[in-house]
């Protein structure tokens, strides 16, 4: 549709046109040269040429945008412009171009006019506002105030055209400026008549919307535990609106998984161009969630990957592992619980092995798995008795009480060398922060009370005896 404009923009034309149809304010992000204003000028031709207006965010100000206020207006207690042919009020089609080149001062005159579609409390008709910028790398430009950059529903990158492009790409170029550029008006009207009541029909189907929101909701709520930033509640409306609008899109072009092609874009242009959230991250939550938007009956599996994508740490992880193992691995492909058990012991920290092994002994297969838990406590049960010897070694006996602590010392650590341990021992050397303070103040306490001991379920092991 954008072809008779610009070369290179078939990835984006989708997200541009559904934000023009439903007549949602985005943004355009490129280099110079990248013809983010030019299209922003041609698509105003379906509204008719007096209804542009063009406004330069670092120019433009109040006079500009709005007109000079009326004294006499004002005498007599209302607030009246005097218009004029760049004034704001019959708009219908609003391009602020080059947005992070305004400062603080010249950006807020944008939040009212975008939130509200008011200027200084009278409303505006405008239909479409398209915004403009350079990235933030560009010099003499400001970083996009996020009040602002919230009130936007999209930011398209815009294609430059660089390494990788052919020269058959850059003929077309040169040929189609060659000639004059025009937007084919007749047919953008028709698919964007054809976008709107494709959309007005989705929203009437329950069964669309419900699923929709069931989505977007379970995915906010995912994102919200992998990221730091801060994403207002209002980007979940305009993930629903969005996901519908561009699913309207791909129904006008017959395509049959519809939903899920939307929500793919979308979650890129919403969500990870202005938050800058890597595609893998959000993907990975996508790939989980996708089941909902053909609003069928999750599979046990499918409710099993989203449970586990919701929880907010590694040790809700491995929790939940210990609480569900059995349903886990019943529901999950093999290679799926394995590079599951794979991540959660990659993840893990010394403290953590102890649960893990209480975990894998519960399973059948996965031995590679158990193997390398019971290398780590092994390695980490070799270190304890490394250390508690150099102790022994550097400990200074003073009096009566430190003959005392010091044979105990030395019966403690020949229990180390006899393998299971003892479950106090592994709990004592296993928890966070282990060092020669609790060591010390374990055995100073009689550390276990003779050959009582509750065994461990480690492997039958032997070490050297004491010095």
């Amino acid at each position: 549709m954008l072809e008779g404009l610009v070369i290179g923009w078939q990835e984006i034309e989708p997200v541009f046109l559904v934000n023009v149809a439903l007549n949602k304010p985005f943004i355009l992000l490129g280099k110079h040269g990248t013809c983010k204003t030019t299209c922003a000028k041609e698509i105003a031709k379906i509204y008719g040429k007096k209804s542009f207006r063009f406004y330069d965010a670092t120019k433009d100000d109040l006079i500009s945008i709005a007109g000079i206020p009326i004294p006499q207006k004002l005498a007599k207690g209302r607030l009246e412009f005097s218009e004029h042919d760049r004034s704001i009020w019959h708009a219908k089609v609003i391009v602020i171009d080059e947005l992070t080149r305004a400062n603080r001062e010249n950006q807020n005159l944008w939040l009212e006019i975008l939130e509200e579609k008011t200027c200084f409390g009278k409303k505006l008709g405008y239909e479409v506002l398209i915004a403009t910028m350079n990235p933030e790398s560009y010099a003499a430009t400001f970083k996009l105030d996020e009040a602002l950059l919230d009130r936007f529903y999209a930011v398209i990158p815009v294609p430059d055209l660089q390494k990788g492009t052919t020269s058959e790409v850059f003929k077309q170029v040169i040929q189609l400026n060659l000639k004059e550029q025009n937007l084919n008006i007749k047919e953008t009207k028709r698919l964007i008549e054809k976008i709107r009541k494709t959309y007005n029909a989705l929203v009437n189907n329950k069964d669309i919307i419900d699923a929709i929101n069931e989505y977007v909701s379970n995915y906010i709520e995912i994102l919200l535990k992998k990221i730091e930033c801060y994403i207002s509640p209002r980007k979940a409306i305009h993930l629903v609106e969005e996901i519908l609008g561009l699913g309207a899109y791909f129904l006008t072009q017959n395509k049959e998984d519809f939903l899920n092609s939307a929500a793919q874009k979308v979650l890129i242009h919403v969500l990870g161009i202005p938050f800058k959230i890597k595609p893998e991250v959000l993907m990975q939550i996508h790939s989980n969630l996708k089941p909902i938007l053909s609003k069928k009956t999750l599979e046990n599996a499918e409710k099993t990957r989203i449970d586990l994508a919701k929880l907010p740490d590694h040790g809700a992880v491995i929790k939940y592992v210990r609480e569900n193992i059995t349903s886990i691995l019943k529901h999950l492909p093999f290679d799926e619980s394995d590079k599951l058990l794979v991540q959660i012991i990659e993840q893990s920290k010394d403290e953590d092995l102890l649960r893990l092994r209480d975990i894998l002994d519960k399973v059948n297969g996965h031995e590679e798995q158990k193997r390398v838990v019971e290398a780590r406590i092994l390695f980490q049960e070799i270190r304890a008795v490394d250390e508690i010897h150099d102790w022994l070694r550097q400990y200074e006996i003073l009096n009566d009480q430190d003959f005392e602590v010091f044979d105990r010392a030395k019966v403690f650590v020949n229990k180390l060398k006899k393998f299971p341990w003892d479950k106090k021992i592994e709990r004592l050397v296993f928890k966070k922060g282990f060092d020669k303070n609790d060591m010390t103040s374990f055995i100073r306490k009689g550390g276990f009370d003779g050959d009582k001991t509750e065994a461990g379920s480690g492997v039958q092991r032997s070490g050297p005896e004491s010095d």
